[in-house]
């Protein structure tokens, strides 16, 4: 028999007036009932905030924070930390303040869940939505010389059961400011825990944000060398005992790293 385990959705925004409403209905629209959203805003300049305040759903918890951190990805980190402190549900939903869910998500989440309580970590497949358009969310790597990490649906497409997620913050020290939440949980999920699940299923809608965290990142820039040796030094992290599987891309980025500090 599946049990409908309470869910909560936390969502995390940053002037996301463009999108907000349209992902918290897709929230408040899931077939599935047994569920809480609770919304953290990180210091919204845009009209974010009034928009969340429209909502005046029983389920759904508003948190209003400041900015605390420089960094982005930080402070994502810390709205979910807060959010985890007052939720209710036994299984949580990240989602990003301008991504959808799929009405049918909740349900498919859940059933997973329950089928196998050793599973603590599921990722479904991920659509861009893009001017009213689908577009697939390619995460195959052609294969290099050598051995490079692997692509990953981003933090929308993750959810979790809530003692692993207070697990992963006790091994999370909030350290290297340019490193998202999605790729943490990733690779603790991947070295660490080994209790993952991918569901072969299109249950959430990534919205393209040209002012989102990841925009900000722009390829083979100095910011985004810095953020692969952060990524390096924090998988380091995770595996301890083991041979390090990305020697080589290391090297390579540390050189780089260390050309760029003469310019």
């Amino acid at each position: 028999m599946i049990n409908n385990s309470k869910i909560s959705i936390i969502i995390t925004t940053f002037n996301k007036e463009q999108f907000i409403k349209k992902t918290i209905k897709s929230c408040l629209n899931q077939t599935y009932n047994n569920f809480e959203i609770i919304i953290v805003d990180t210091g919204s300049t845009d009209s974010t905030k009034n928009i969340v305040n429209i909502f005046k759903s029983k389920k759904i918890k508003k948190i209003f924070l400041n900015r605390k951190f420089n960094s982005s990805p930080l402070n994502q980190i810390y709205a979910i930390r807060k959010a985890l402190q007052s939720s209710e549900g036994e299984l949580i939903c990240l989602l990003d303040g301008d991504d959808f869910f799929h009405s049918n998500k909740l349900n498919e989440i859940n059933n997973i869940f329950n089928k196998d309580r050793k599973i603590c970590f599921v990722q479904d497949i991920i659509k861009i939505r893009k001017e009213n358009k689908l577009i697939n969310f390619d995460v195959n790597r052609k294969p290099l010389f050598f051995e490079v990490w692997p692509k990953f649906y981003p933090t929308s497409s993750m959810s979790v059961r809530k003692n692993y997620l207070k697990n992963f913050f006790k091994f999370d020290k909030m350290s290297y400011d340019l490193l998202e939440i999605d790729f943490r949980l990733y690779f603790y999920s991947l070295y660490k825990s080994k209790n993952s699940f991918f569901l072969n299923r299109v249950l959430t809608y990534y919205s393209v944000d040209n002012f989102g965290i990841s925009s900000k990142f722009v390829k083979f820039s100095r910011t985004w060398f810095k953020k692969r040796f952060q990524a390096h030094e924090y998988l380091k992290n995770i595996i301890l005992k083991k041979s390090y599987p990305y020697k080589i891309d290391r090297f390579l980025t540390s050189l780089i790293m260390r050309i760029l500090s003469i310019f």
